[in-house]
């Protein structure tokens, strides 16, 4: 994201699509129809039995912390739900490789992979959510944060951090 709205030349050198020819294969044989109508169906059925759940949890979300962080959950799942099913549909119902909109692609991609990176976070922090039941929440927000950048970058696992301190 950061070449796209910082660098923009160095994006349009990178991500161009000079060397591919988007006619080379013909539309009708990049079109899945009938994938992307069943991918299409299933995700808004999937979208559709989210809702009541969803309702379910934020009425029991002041009885328990566990209630909290399961809504909060269901929230980033409805939300690749629609990455992975509405957006694939789409580009599969169409044709639509990424030189057929890569701007669209682009940000699509970077929304998928902002759903997998909240999903990590809420998974890979679990254990530190435990450690107080006082603690609101939110204030572990940073702590989470942090200890996903750590993971990332040291390559260890949250879950064998937070075991070996107890």
């Amino acid at each position: 994201m950061d070449l796209y709205f910082f660098h923009h030349d160095e994006y349009e050198r990178l991500y161009n699509c000079s060397l591919y020819n988007i006619d080379q294969i013909p539309l009708e044989k990049r079109q899945h129809k009938i994938l992307g109508i069943f991918l299409f169906s299933l995700s808004t059925l999937c979208e559709i039995l989210y809702i009541p759940c969803m309702f379910s949890i934020w009425n029991r979300m002041a009885n328990s912390h566990c209630y909290k962080i399961m809504f909060y959950i269901g929230v980033i799942d409805m939300a690749t739900i629609l990455s992975v099913g509405h957006i694939t549909a789409y580009f599969g119902y169409f044709g639509f490789v990424y030189c057929s909109s890569p701007t669209f692609n682009y940000f699509a991609g970077a929304y998928g992979q902002l759903d997998n990176i909240l999903a990590k976070i809420f998974l890979h922090a679990r254990p530190t959510l435990r450690s107080s039941t006082k603690t609101v929440f939110p204030a572990k927000i940073p702590l989470i944060i942090t200890l996903f950048i750590i993971k990332n970058q040291a390559g260890f696992s949250i879950t064998r951090l937070s075991s070996s301190n107890s």
